[in-house]
């Protein structure tokens, strides 16, 4: 979704009614176009929409859903990646 240029000093809820999303959307939308988390205001990732919080909230989510066990020493697969 791209907001109109003509829409920038528009209240998020303002612009959510003329382009029939929600609030939320919108205000997602603006914060991917500054660079930032989609869902704080902390910078973005490389390459990513979210920060490393929200990716770390992630991705604990995901192998929680899927039924993963956590790396072990010795065990199948690469040891996981440690972003500072």
């Amino acid at each position: 979704m791209n907001i109109p240029l003509e829409y920038e000093s528009l209240s998020p809820a303002e612009v959510a009614k003329r382009l029939g999303v929600t609030a939320e959307a919108v205000r997602q939308q603006r914060r991917r176009s500054a660079g930032k988390c989609r869902f704080c205001n902390e910078t973005a990732l490389e390459g990513l929409t979210i920060c490393h919080v929200h990716r770390t909230q992630r991705t604990a989510a995901d192998r929680t859903r899927k039924g993963a066990n956590a790396w072990k020493p010795g065990g199948r697969g690469r040891p996981p990646v440690k972003i500072n």
